[in-house]
């Protein structure tokens, strides 16, 4: 079932956590296909091999179509690389799938041949098929093993590759699915790590992205083809096994190895920064700091246009009103804007198929361009999602982005906020030409087609630059320019504060609602009943106004910075939905539909969120506690504030109902850029409703973040109780220790 009614909770409310999941990669042979990983020349790492029956490590299989495939077989594989022998005593490891449903897991099982030396046990903890940590739909295999004689272990010499285990998978369906690793220990003899993976962010969160180490996913395709030729990726390095005569395996290299892309300096470029927003023509093309790239097409071309995106917005509202769900509709595409095209991560064409609503016939992927054919990109594909008022605050990441009319250096400059350069802030002037490379999603890539002077590479028309706002920038207006040839045109846009309070208002007066709302079943697919709790698309929620259900109400919240301006990209976590989470039932009296919603321009009615609450089956007070949610995409939002929305349940008949006209200014999916927001609430604001069963807003504006060291004490009993009964060397015990040293690390 595909409906866009239900989009919102079926993509926002879960999707939204597995934040950074990157897009897999879609191969068009419907053949048995596999592609080796580039993988380091040094060092130890350990990677997911999707293909056993072939040489070498596999990162990326296509497996012909179900029923014609119906097993999968992963091996987890640990390279020794680093130019010195080792042992291994212990290693543990987490094998994320995000999407159950196309790949089913088996126990994964110990590769006991691998290892005869020592006296080895995987029993405590056993073996999991699924732990059950991830979001609903996900799986997340573990294995942990460790020599219990209290030995050397397993020899691991240099140039060597053990295959540490295998989990097996049933295929139920075509599709494409990813196989990532996180919470990866490998110790020595010594209990010393030499390979640690671990997520910057626990689950349910997706690790897919946000693990930092040397671990390699891999990605699978199952019968799914969207006309792109096969993508093989040259190796670095082939690893090959060759048994000796004492069991020990070896690594054989191939010879020859791809160099590793170096980085061409980028020369100082000295644009004038224009400060109103026209197009204002310079003397010269802005090549000062070196030699221009040789123009193709028109001879310097020119900026036609610009636009400025919220990265926040962007995620969110890709997932809200885009075609497709994820992972295919992936948050990598608004992480990774700076590509055009790319088979493995996130890109701008596959966000432009997406929101253009291109699709695969099966409707579950987007429609991905042949290489060397990229559609054109015009500002009016960003319409759904530009619902930023042009707005970012300290911890976020506003794109520019810049349409261009040919291949030719394009300059960015900002006079707040750094422009992100390999991922990192770094200046305040950029400038794409002579295909500079850029170290995006892990590895270096090409230079945008648009300015790298190749007439083998199509352009898309747009170039982008990232900048991100730090605490220490200024609040108030930026200005940002791109210049082309002869043009440069000026944007501006507003700099407010994180997020530290919220504000709630219970929109078409109502004071109470009535209990009747019932509980959809997302399990069976069917349309919803129109007493359903459910969350709607946010446009048709305020245009409808569900003035015809007594049993639920409309509650407009926003997200305020400590100067009452709204804030746009806030996230904010309703503790209490109306569904079951993690097999907590809902309350009685009921909740709201929607246990993530974000905060953006809603028009008329300003920047907030049109929350949907429901009464249930008993009269009483629905008590919602609503906190924000700090994660990447919005960094510095008040880890401590709590606001909490109450209103009343009554019985049907119990009192004359209160119905919920439309709001007379509704919000349409129409871009609003209007670049400074209006205070219109303050952090202590409180709910406007009748004083007989008067909804309550209580805050509890704490903005400054509370120093990790009170909850240290908890750590260190949770971790003397886990490690007590599942052993020092057990991956659960290592986490809690390593939670445990950042957090006294964070509090000195």
């Amino acid at each position: 079932m595909h409906n866009p009614a239900l989009r919102w909770t079926a993509t926002l409310s879960t999707i939204l956590m597995l934040a950074l999941a990157f897009v897999i990669p879609q191969l068009a042979s419907l053949g048995r296909t596999a592609g080796a990983v580039t993988l380091p020349t040094s060092g130890f790492y350990v990677a997911v091999d999707c293909d056993p029956a072939v040489a070498g490590i596999q990162s990326q299989c296509t497996l012909p179509a179900y029923p014609g495939t119906t097993t999968l077989s992963a091996s987890i594989v640990l390279v020794n690389a680093s130019g010195v022998d080792s042992r291994v005593a212990v290693f543990s490891f987490n094998l994320y799938n995000p999407d159950a449903g196309i790949l089913a897991p088996h126990t994964p099982v110990f590769n006991a041949a691998a290892f005869p030396q020592g006296n080895w046990s995987c029993a405590s903890p056993p073996p999991l098929a699924n732990d059950g940590s991830g979001a609903i739909g996900t799986s997340t295999s573990f294995l942990n093993c460790f020599d219990q004689g209290g030995g050397a272990g397993q020899a691991l010499p240099n140039g060597a590759m053990l295959v540490l285990g295998t989990i097996s998978y049933d295929v139920a369906h075509d599709g494409i699915d990813q196989l990532a690793l996180s919470n990866v220990d490998v110790s020595d003899e010594n209990s010393a790590s030499f390979v640690k993976c671990d997520p910057s962010m626990a689950p349910p969160v997706s690790p897919i992205g946000l693990v930092s180490g040397p671990c390699f996913d891999a990605h699978v395709q199952i019968g799914v083809s969207d006309a792109t030729p096969t993508i093989t990726p040259t190796p670095t390095l082939t690893p090959t096994i060759t048994v000796t005569p004492s069991r020990t395996p070896t690594l054989t290299l191939t010879p020859s190895l791809t160099p590793t892309p170096t980085l061409t300096p980028t020369p100082t470029l000295t644009p004038t920064l224009t400060p109103t927003p026209t197009i204002t023509p310079t003397p010269e093309p802005i090549c000062t700091g070196g030699p221009c790239a040789t123009p193709v097409g028109v001879p310097t071309g020119a900026v036609s246009d610009v636009l400025l995106l919220n990265v926040a917005t962007c995620i969110a509202l890709h997932h809200g009103f885009g075609i497709v769900p994820p992972p295919d509709g992936s948050i990598s595409d608004c992480l990774t804007l700076g590509i055009q095209e790319d088979p493995i991560a996130g890109n701008m064409q596959h966000l432009v198929a997406c929101l253009r609503g291109r699709s695969t016939p099966s409707g579950t992927a987007c429609l991905r361009r042949s290489p060397g054919n990229p559609l054109t990109v015009v500002s009016a594909d960003f319409k759904q999602i530009d619902r930023d008022r042009d707005q970012v605050h300290a911890g976020q990441v506003l794109y520019v982005i810049g349409f261009v009319t040919a291949d030719y250096p394009v300059v960015f400059t900002t006079d707040k906020g750094k422009i992100l350069v390999g991922g990192r802030p770094e200046t305040q002037q950029w400038g794409c030409f002579n295909g500079t490379p850029q170290f995006l999603s892990g590895v270096f890539v090409d230079g945008d087609p648009d300015c790298d002077a190749k007439a083998a590479t199509p352009p898309d028309h747009v170039v982008v630059a990232g900048v991100y706002i730090d605490e220490n920038t200024p609040r108030g207006i930026g200005h940002v320019t791109v210049t082309q040839g002869a043009t440069t045109i000026t944007k501006e846009f507003t700099v407010v504060g994180p997020p530290v309070s919220m504000s709630f208002e219970t929109l078409g007066g109502k004071g109470s609602i009535e209990t009747g709302a019932t509980l959809f079943d997302y399990n069976v697919p069917h349309e919803p009943l129109p007493t359903d709790c459910v969350e709607r698309d946010p446009d048709a929620v305020l245009q409808a106004g569900l003035s015809d259900r007594p049993e639920q109400a409309i509650v407009l919240v926003k997200a305020l910075d400590s100067d009452g301006n709204e804030v746009v990209g806030a996230e904010l976590w309703w503790h209490d939905p109306f569904y079951s989470v993690g097999g907590r039932v809902a309350p009685r009296e009921g909740g709201v539909a929607a246990g993530f919603t974000p905060t953006f321009d809603l028009g008329a009615l300003g920047i907030g969120f049109p929350q949907i609450v429901c009464g249930r089956d008993t009269v009483g007070t629905i008590t919602e506690n609503v906190t924000f949610e700090t994660n990447f995409v919005d960094q510095l939002a008040s880890a401590t504030y709590h606001g909490t929305y109450a209103i009343d349940v009554i019985a049907p008949g119990s009192e004359t109902a209160t119905p919920t006209p439309s709001p007379t200014n509704t919000a349409t999916a129409t871009a609003t850029d209007t670049p400074t927001p209006t205070a219109t609430s303050t952090p202590t604001a409180t709910a406007t409703n009748t004083p007989t069963a008067a909804p309550t807003f209580t805050a509890t504006n704490t903005p400054t973040p509370v120093r990790p060291t009170k909850i240290v004490p908890i750590i260190v009993a949770l971790r003397d109780k886990t490690c007590a009964r599942f052993g020092d060397h057990s991956a659960p015990c290592r986490i809690l220790n390593r939670l445990l040293t950042r957090l006294q690390a964070r509090a000195r």
